[in-house]
C-alpha cells in the first residue's frame, strides 16, 4: 500500500509499474492506482488452513537464507503456487519480468515490509535478473519488533534480517530511528529516509452530494459551538502501549480544574472494546462514530479545532494518520509514551504539540490553552514538502535512476 500510493506520480510513458499484493479476503477492490494505464495490480491468493500456513512459514524461513529458491520452485508450473503466497507472487513477478525484459525494459525490484515475504520476493527477482533491489521498512523487523517474544525468536529475526539485507542496493524506511538503526548495523549498505506522507489533492472539495452528507455530520458534531478535538481511525490496534497514552489523556481531562463544558472529543473509526471502556470514563462531551466514508472523514478533519494523535512506546512510530492531519490544517495534539518519529515531525514542522505520559503540568497547561480557545503553537509552520507524495515520488525515481546508471556502468565494465 505504501508504494502503491506513490505510483500515480511515478508512472509515465517511460515507466511501467507492476504491484504484487495479497488478494484481500473481503473482496476489496484495488484503489485509484489501478485505474492508470501504466500501473498494473496483481493480487495473489494466500494459503488457507492451519497446515498450509504453517508450511508457508517454514518455507519463508528457508527462503530467507536461500533467496533464489522461490524463483526456482516458481519455474515449475503449479509447484505450490496455490498453497504458498511467496511462491505464487514470485511466479507471477517472474512471468511479468521475463516479458518486460524481452521488450527492453530495465527491471527494478522493490519489496516493502511487512510482510517479510515481500522482501524475499524482491530479492528473488533481483537475483534472477541481476537487477537493483530496494527493500523498504514501514516497521522494524528486528528494531522494535512486534513479532513473537523470546531469545530464540529474536536471534532468528536477526539472522533473517542480515541475510535479506546482504547485497541489497538500497534500504529505505519511514522513520529516522529505523534509518539510524540500519546505518549503524549495516554500514556497507545505502540507507535513505522515505517517510510516510500525504496526497494534497485528496483534501480538495468534493462533489455537491458529498458536501451535503458532510454537512449533516458536521452539524451533529459542531452545532454546539464546542471546542472539538477529533481522533480518526484506530487507537490501540496492534500496539497496546497506546492504551496507556489514552488513559493518561482521559485522567488529565477528568482532573482538569477548569471548565469542561465547552470541550468535545470526537472519535471516528473502528475502536477496540478496551478503547471504548476507557472512553466511557471521560467527563467531557464525547461522540463516537464507528464508520464514515473517507471523503466525509477528510472534510470533518479540517473542521475540527484540534486533531488528536495517540502513540505508544515505539520510537519509530510515525503513523500515516499524522500526515493526513498535517494536510488537513488544524493543530495536532500528540499524546505519547515516548518521544518518537511523530513527535519529532510535529516539532520540526511546528504543526502541534506533544504531550508525554506522566507530564501532568504539561497536560494542565495544554488543556487550559485549548479550553480558552487559544492555539498551542507559536510562529509559522515549517515546510512539509518532504512529506508530500509528488516530492517523494520524484525522490524515489531519482534513487532508481542512480541505481540503473550504476548497474549499467558495472555491466559495461564486466563486458570489457
Amino acid at each position: 500500500m505504501r508504494f502503491k500510493l506513490l505510483t500515480k506520480y511515478m508512472a509515465s510513458g517511460e515507466n511501467e509499474i507492476h504491484i504484487f499484493s495479497r488478494k484481500p479476503e473481503d473482496g476489496h477492490q484495488p484503489g485509484p492506482a489501478a485505474e492508470q494505464p501504466d500501473i498494473h495490480i496483481h493480487e495473489i491468493d494466500s494459503p488457507s488452513g492451519a497446515i498450509n500456513k504453517f508450511a508457508s512459514s517454514l518455507f519463508t524461513i528457508f527462503a530467507s537464507f536461500f533467496h533464489s529458491r522461490p524463483a526456482r520452485i516458481a519455474e515449475r508450473k503449479g509447484a505450490g503456487q496455490e498453497k504458498n503466497w511467496l511462491v505464487g507472487v514470485v511466479a507471477k513477478a517472474d512471468e511479468v519480468a521475463a516479458g518486460k525484459k524481452q521488450q527492453g525494459y530495465e527491471i527494478i525490484a522493490i519489496g516493502t515490509y511487512s510482510p517479510i515475504e515481500a522482501l524475499i520476493a524482491a530479492k528473488a527477482i533481483s537475483r534472477k535478473y541481476k537487477t537493483p533491489c530496494i527493500l523498504d521498512f514501514r516497521d522494524g523487523f528486528v528494531f522494535e519488533s512486534r513479532g513473537r517474544e523470546g531469545i530464540v525468536y529474536a536471534a532468528l529475526r536477526k539472522l533473517i534480517e542480515k541475510s535479506i539485507i546482504s547485497s541489497t542496493d538500497l534500504i529505505t524506511s519511514v522513520s529516522m530511528p529505523l534509518v539510524n538503526y540500519f546505518k549503524k548495523r549495516y554500514p556497507a549498505n545505502r540507507v535513505e529516509y522515505l517517510p510516510n506522507g500525504f496526497d494534497r489533492s485528496e483534501f480538495t472539495a468534493g462533489s455537491s452530494g458529498q458536501e451535503a452528507r458532510l454537512a449533516e455530520n458536521i452539524d451533529q458534531i459542531f452545532k454546539s459551538g464546542h471546542t472539538v478535538i477529533g481522533h480518526f481511525g484506530r487507537v490501540s490496534g496492534s500496539d497496546t502501549s497506546r492504551l496507556e497514552s489514552l488513559r493518561f489523556l482521559i485522567d488529565s481531562i477528568n482532573d482538569f480544574q477548569g471548565s469542561l463544558n465547552a470541550l468535545h472529543l470526537v472519535f471516528i473509526g473502528k475502536l477496540q472494546e478496551q478503547d471504548l471502556s476507557l472512553l466511557k470514563k471521560l467527563k467531557c462531551h464525547i461522540t463516537v462514530i464507528p464508520h464514515l466514508p473517507r471523503e466525509e472523514i477528510l472534510g470533518i478533519m479540517g473542521k475540527c479545532n484540534f486533531l488528536l494523535l495517540i502513540t505508544g512506546d515505539l520510537t519509530s512510530c510515525a503513523t500515516g494518520k499524522l500526515f493526513e492531519y498535517m494536510a488537513s490544517g488544524p493543530e495536532i495534539i500528540c499524546v505519547s509514551g515516548v518521544e518518537n518519529e511523530a513527535s519529532h515531525i510535529i516539532e520540526s514542522t511546528n504543526c502541534g504539540q506533544t504531550l508525554l505520559v506522566g507530564d501532568k503540568q504539561g497536560a494542565a497547561d495544554m488543556l487550559q490553552a485549548i479550553t480558552a480557545k487559544a492555539g498551542i503553537t507559536n510562529g509559522p509552520r515549517g515546510s512539509t514538502e518532504i512529506f508530500e507524495k509528488p516530492y517523494q515520488a520524484r525522490l524515489l525515481m531519482k534513487w532508481i535512476n542512480e541505481m540503473s546508471h550504476e548497474e549499467a556502468r558495472l555491466s559495461a565494465v564486466e563486458n570489457q
